[in-house]
């Protein structure tokens, strides 16, 4: 409830004031001319029209400048994303953190709420006070097959993990966020491939099968 107090201060309150500030405008200057001994002829003539229309599109061009800044600020700053990742090596199962956002992020930490992910050494997964350029991603290892989701139970003990992770900006101003790691969704899966592992797993080949074929060779030369 606090946070969204702050939020609407912060980014709705000033636009709801500049709104009723514009429409206070144009009613006072419609009251003011109402009293003139020429408001009839300044009516027929549309200068109120105009003059309140102007107003208007005014105000509506100052939200749209603030709300066009405040998305370009947003931009700016760093946004760091948590996820599982069963595609970028071979059936094995690890943890990314990357940098979505457009500024780097300092002191990056996340810190497990009810259970840790453990890695392939029985070790629990630790990030701490790292840095991540716009764009940077880092992965852990957690293990070295995608059967690792099988060894939770689904009603007692799900693969579902929760944390925090925290990170700065260049302002070293924090920034926290809650996140939850479904790993429910990649029981029974037996790890993606796509065509780039598969030409690098045929690449990885070459050197034996250029071996045999050089014994062949020679054989069959003497």
């Amino acid at each position: 409830m606090k946070k969204r107090l702050r939020r609407f201060f912060r980014t709705e309150c000033p636009q709801v004031i500049l709104l009723w500030t514009s429409l206070g405008i144009v009613l006072g200057l419609l009251g003011s001319l109402a009293f003139r001994d020429d408001f009839p002829t300044l009516l027929n003539k549309g200068a109120i029209i105009a003059a309140a229309a102007a107003t208007l599109v005014a105000a509506i061009q100052a939200l749209a400048t603030r709300k066009s800044i405040a998305l370009v600020e947003k931009a700016r700053l760093p946004d760091v994303k948590i996820a599982f990742d069963l595609e970028s090596r071979h059936r094995m199962t690890l943890i990314r953190l990357c940098n979505i956002g457009g500024n780097s992020a300092h002191n990056v930490c996340i810190k497990w709420e009810d259970k840790p992910i453990y890695d392939h050494n029985g070790a629990p997964i630790m990030i701490d006070n790292i840095l991540l350029l716009p764009g940077e991603s880092i992965s852990k290892l957690i293990h070295v097959s995608a059967a690792f989701f099988q060894q939770f139970d689904t009603q007692d003990n799900p693969a579902i993990f929760r944390g925090t992770l925290t990170f700065k900006d260049d302002n070293f101003k924090k920034y926290t966020k809650h996140f939850v790691l479904d790993g429910e969704k990649y029981r029974g899966n037996i790890g993606a491939e796509n065509d780039y592992q598969l030409a690098w797993r045929a690449i990885e080949k070459l050197p034996e099968c250029i071996d045999n074929l050089t014994k062949v060779v020679k054989n069959v030369s003497r």
